[in-house]
């Protein structure tokens, strides 16, 4: 479960590039690509460094006009999924 507190780091086995308005991320284990559109882009350019889920929604929250748990909840249903793609790493708050 990714909470508050939850480490989000890059996987290494991934590249990125900008195309137009949308960020595609490229596994390179599975040679599949996703896209990400504005605010899930913003949220991968956060990740340059590994950081809290809640530093990247505080960051988040300064930029867009959303409510905490409006972008608490859309910023963990993308970390799942990219957690499902292998595109990133997920430590959980005790371990980290």
């Amino acid at each position: 479960m990714i909470g508050e507190d939850t480490i989000i780091a890059r996987s290494s086995s991934q590249v990125t590039c900008q195309m137009l308005n949308e960020l595609l991320i490229l596994q390179t284990a599975s040679g599949r690509y996703y896209g990400l559109n504005e605010l899930g882009s913003r949220a991968w350019s956060l990740l340059e460094k590994p950081r809290r889920l809640g530093e990247i929604r505080d960051a988040l929250l300064g930029e867009y006009d959303v409510d905490r748990e409006t972008c608490t909840r859309d910023l963990v249903g993308l970390f799942e999924k990219l957690a499902e793609k292998q595109l990133i790493e997920v430590t959980p708050a005790a371990s980290a």
